[in-house]
């Protein structure tokens, strides 16, 4: 089964957010910036005769502390921003044609009437009206996608199990386009 869709579907939303996070990011920093340097002139001004020797160290602490807490912030906004670009492509996905015909090629070729599927309720009453002779349940922690159980087999089908295993594969390369100073 190919996913090339998908994963063509999340590489060009990260596409689309390499721009936003760039001006993101150069807002951030020039304000983050900005109050730095009003509190280290302050500072300065206030005690400028007795602290001249400790002024560069100071600064020093004060750069190292804000830009700590700005790269944390910056690398929790890419995270978010890396999972907006995947669930927002995963239901781009869930919303296109191909969507189906990949649940009822997998239904058809891995479902009989011994088997039972689990499925969201939009996807289980899709299938049922395909697969008549098959049972089809509504598990409600199904996003997406399938579960086929026959006897002691289970073939997980879900997008979420799906989606993150094409995480582990391809979020270097999503944070690469979004983030990279190329499409800055």
């Amino acid at each position: 089964m190919s996913f090339d869709k998908l994963k063509t579907a999340i590489i060009e939303s990260a596409r689309k957010k390499a721009e936003e996070i760039r001006i993101q990011t150069e807002e951030v920093t020039k304000e983050r910036k900005k109050k730095v340097g009003e509190i280290i002139n302050a500072q300065i001004t206030e005690y400028e005769v007795l602290i001249n020797k400790k002024v560069e160290q100071l600064k020093k602490q004060v750069l190292s502390e804000q830009t700590i807490k700005n790269q944390e912030k910056i690398i929790k906004a890419k995270w978010d921003i890396l999972n907006e670009v995947f669930d927002e492509a995963c239901q781009n996905f869930m919303n296109s044609p191909s969507y189906y015909q990949i649940l009822n090629k997998l239904t058809a070729k891995f479902a009989d009437s011994q088997s039972v599927i689990l499925a969201n309720e939009r996807d289980r009453s899709v299938l049922q009206s395909a697969f008549p002779h098959i049972q089809i349940y509504v598990h409600q922690s199904i996003t997406g996608g399938i579960i086929i159980k026959k006897e002691r087999t289970e073939l997980n089908y879900t997008l979420d199990l799906i989606v993150t295993k094409l995480k582990k594969t391809i979020v270097d390369n999503v944070a690469k386009i979004l983030f990279s100073k190329e499409n800055s």
